[in-house]
């Protein structure tokens, strides 16, 4: 049996995810496909993973109080006609307190977002610098939030491919050490479970890529993530 050819694929933004205007193309990203011919294997800038777990964290974070905050207003909603003013003011509390809260950590998100998108340029940091500094930004709040959650998305459908990704391998691992691995069967197994290999990493890269070009719709459409940019790109200058 023949081992499945190794492909490397760079995450990194591409001239035409930082000069795209449209707001609709991200609203419209296909779900990934995978070719399940070559498995993929993916390449990052140093440290790229660990500032994209760091987003996640703070992205998790900020969804979970948004929740918590759409439900005390509901629950506000609910006791407006009541006579206990205790309750009220109670939740009035709650609700300033979650506020503030989403606020500043939707502060840290954005910073969080620049270190993601400044490390995917380090190859190429005064040509993106001046890039950032001639941007516009449309501050649309509403779709800012609608490409956080698709974020999050991604974040799980990466994490499920992750267990699938084990669970293969250690099939694959299992059947390989196996007496029966050389027989006409064993190699057509050990085949059939490369090739899903290679599906879920191909698929685990579309993703990756998708991923890519939200954070780079996110900087074209915030003013604070374009300042955080600049400011890190400043003192790595």
């Amino acid at each position: 049996m023949t081992d499945i050819e190794s492909r490397s694929v760079e995450i990194t933004p591409t001239d035409s995810d930082t000069n795209q205007e449209d707001p609709s193309t991200v609203g419209d990203l296909d779900e990934p496909s995978a070719e399940p011919v070559q498995e993929y294997e993916l390449k990052m800038p140093p440290g790229l993973a660990l500032l994209i777990d760091a987003y996640n964290q703070v992205n998790d974070q900020v969804l979970s109080k948004q929740k918590d905050e759409k439900k005390v207003e509901t629950e506000m909603e609910s006791t407006a006609d009541m006579e206990e003013k205790t309750t009220d003011t109670e939740l009035q509390s709650r609700l300033h307190k979650l506020r503030e809260s989403i606020k500043l950590e939707k502060e840290k998100r954005d910073a969080a977002v620049a270190a993601v998108i400044v490390c995917g340029y380090a190859q190429k940091k005064e040509e993106f610098a001046r890039e950032v500094e001639s941007m516009g930004a449309s501050d649309a709040s509403n779709e800012q939030e609608d490409l956080h959650a698709k974020c999050a998305g991604i974040a799980a459908q990466l994490a499920d491919k992750e267990k699938e990704l084990s669970r293969l391998q250690k099939q694959l691992e299992s059947v390989r050490s196996l007496e029966e691995s050389y027989s006409d069967l064993g190699q057509r197994e050990a085949q059939d479970l490369s090739s899903k290999i290679g599906l879920e990493r191909a698929s685990k890269v579309a993703l990756e890529t998708e991923r890519q070009k939200i954070f780079t719709r996110l900087l074209r459409t915030s003013c604070q993530i374009q300042e955080f940019v600049a400011k890190e790109l400043s003192s790595k200058a």
